[in-house]
């Protein structure tokens, strides 16, 4: 006779081919899933309940007077890769008889304001839905200008710029354009109307509409996309706007990015304040003409501020960084360049104080995707994953931040196009030091400064941090935090290939940074933590193993148990002071830090002295290379 003995139940996690989700996207949804409930309609007369929604709807959006809902499935859509979609149904909250209203949808706008209509986007139109009539119209096709956001430069579908609000009579949608709003009619009977009288085109100045009652805008959630969200009552929460009141709206100049208010009264934009400046969103008191907002620039700090509807005699109530002067802080200019293609860009350079025209100073490259719409912002130094940009300024270094132009399927090469073409600019004005120029990128900009590193002879120090570097093996590595693979990130994301590995590998290969291990001769410092939820740590130390195997210049600074930003201050401070003293060697000819020349032993990292946090004050020196702000 025998007797069966019991063991626990494995914990195994079984990643099937025909999973709709990847396990390990499961696992980061597993509470959402466990806590997902449908939505249902009691008649209390009758007590009869009638379900709404199931599992196969993520997406429901129920009108104000619980008449109808729409619904959205995307069980055919779901995707490792492709770009959110969904199927929309109209429900009868009385009966649960379902309506398709359109399949293969990829955005929504959700219920209009009044809920009779559902709009949606569509072949490059905004379309509405008459829940009641059960009756379709393109509410932009009499319109004389295109509502796709040209401007987005990812791979597929283009979204619109987005809908504003609704009109007070519940007849009108208000649209974005690019610079301008937009009055359209939502049974589609009306010509669309530039609201703004071209004031925004006229000016290359993007007008947005600012609600300054909270009373305006509803709760509820933002347009739903595909079967991404849950939706909620009464539709997508934008403001009702009554036309026959002025319509106050906040001015950014698309090439100038001056900053501001305008008001729309009677037919007319008026400005009410246009600076060179980087304005808040204002706060308008209940019961009396006062705003509060905030203003700002590279050298202002962003206090609060006070003024009247004129914002003419505006009054400072907070003083949150007096500090402030007691240290050079420099000023920062705008420039235009263009990349290899002729696409013209904007960079910006913050200069020393101090600074004499004809003088040659070290420069300093930091990038990403765009930053010259940041030419106003005031940078605020703290300890972080990137260089803290006041205090290389204040020591000397010029700051450099030009913005990339995107192709499909090039994004590393075009980082390196515009890159380089910015330097030039900089160099044929008359500020850099062409021999002493350094560059740093992080995450996808990391991924760009390691191309660059490798394809690129202009730089004399280089910095990267969290950077993928081999592509084709990336691509089906994990966001561990997420659980997502990178094939979306890849082909429709931010990477903006376009492609897969396998069918374009040559692709993947020349735009990895690993294809340029043998012609990296830039000293090169790399960091990464290895804890990295986002890029895998394993591309840092592919990387730094393959330019140790073929003898370049690098050095790896791997922080245990650090994420993707450095999150410990201590870890902070260090990566601060290496990347100064590496930058300092190499563009400014300081003596080089000891773990720069021999590195470091592993078990002589506990005989570190800790780190000061210090800075000195404001000299009387006048030259830019005077030591006003010390890294710690």
């Amino acid at each position: 006779m025998t007797e069966d003995t019991l063991v626990a139940a494995s914990d195994v996690d079984i990643f099937h081919a025909s999973d709709d989700r990847i396990q390990s996207v499961q696992r980061s949804q597993a509470n959402a899933d466990r806590n997902r409930t449908d939505r249902a309609a009691l008649e209390l007369a009758t007590e009869k309940v009638t379900r709404i929604s199931d599992s196969t709807f993520r997406t429901v959006f129920v009108t104000k007077d619980g008449r109808w809902a729409v619904v959205g499935d995307d069980r055919k859509y779901v995707s490792d890769y492709q770009q959110a979609k969904a199927d929309y149904f109209r429900v009868d909250v009385a009966t649960g008889e379902r309506t398709p209203i359109a399949t293969g949808l990829g955005r929504t706008f959700g219920l209009a304001n009044n809920s009779r209509y559902f709009l949606y986007w569509k072949d490059k139109q905004v379309w509405s839905y008459d829940l009641a009539a059960n009756k379709h119209v393109n509410i932009t096709a009499k319109a004389p200008v295109s509502f796709v956001n040209a401007e987005d430069d990812h791979f597929g579908d283009k979204p619109a710029y987005g809908v504003t609000g609704y009109t007070k009579d519940e007849k009108y949608v208000i649209l974005d354009h690019r610079y301008d709003l937009w009055l359209v009619s939502l049974d589609g009977s009306e010509a669309p109307k530039n609201l703004t009288n071209g004031a925004g085109t006229a000016k290359e100045m993007r007008l947005r509409y600012v609600a300054l009652d909270p009373d305006q805008v509803p709760a509820g959630p933002g347009a739903g996309g595909g079967g991404g969200g849950r939706g909620g009552r009464g539709g997508g929460g934008e403001p009702t706007i009554d036309l026959t009141k002025p319509m106050f709206l906040s001015a950014y100049g698309d090439r100038t990015k001056k900053s501001g208010y305008y008001e729309l009264e009677n037919g007319q934009v008026h400005e009410i304040i246009y600076q060179d400046k980087n304005f808040g969103r204002p706060q308008k008191a209940a019961n009396a003409d006062r705003f509060l907002y905030t203003r700002e620039d590279w050298t202002e700090y962003p206090d609060l501020r006070v003024a009247d509807h004129t914002f003419a005699n505006d009054k400072k109530v907070s003083d949150a960084n007096p500090q402030q002067a007691e240290y050079r802080w420099g000023h920062r200019i705008l420039f235009d360049f263009m990349d290899r293609d002729g696409h013209k860009l904007q960079g910006t350079l913050a200069i020393p104080d101090g600074y004499q025209p004809g003088q040659r100073l070290p420069m300093l490259v930091n990038f990403y995707e765009k930053n010259s719409q940041n030419l106003h912002v005031y940078q605020t130094p703290r300890y972080a994953t990137a260089p803290q940009f006041a205090g290389y300024v204040s020591n000397g270094y010029l700051v450099m931040q030009p913005d990339i132009y995107f192709h499909t399927r090039t994004s590393h090469s075009d980082m390196l196009g515009s890159v380089e073409n910015a330097v030039k600019k900089v160099i044929e004005m008359g500020y850099a030091d062409p021999k002493r120029v350094g560059l740093q990128g992080h995450s996808y900009s990391g991924g760009g400064s390691a191309y660059i590193a490798g394809h690129s002879t202009m730089f004399a120090a280089i910095v990267s941090g969290a950077a993928p570097i081999d592509l084709t093996t990336e691509f089906n590595t994990l966001f561990r935090g997420s659980g997502q693979n990178n094939q979306g990130y890849d082909i429709t994301g931010q990477g903006r290939y376009g492609t897969d590995p396998y069918t374009d590998p040559e692709l993947y290969y020349q735009q990895s940074p690993i294809s340029g291990v043998k012609t990296m001769n830039t000293p090169l410092l790399q960091m990464q933590g290895d804890n990295d939820q986002t890029v895998e740590y394993l591309q840092g130390v592919e990387w730094y193993n393959a330019l140790r195997f073929n003898k370049k210049p690098v050095i790896f600074l791997s922080y245990p148990g650090e994420d993707h930003g450095l999150r410990k201050l201590e870890n902070q401070v260090d990566y601060e002071v290496r990347m100064g003293q590496f930058f300092d060697h190499y563009l400014k000819g300081a003596p080089a830090a000891p773990w720069m020349v021999s590195g470091e032993r592993f078990i002589d990292k506990d005989k570190r002295s800790p780190l000061p946090i210090t800075v000195e004050k404001k000299s009387t020196r006048t030259t830019p290379a005077a030591n006003n702000v010390v890294r710690p």
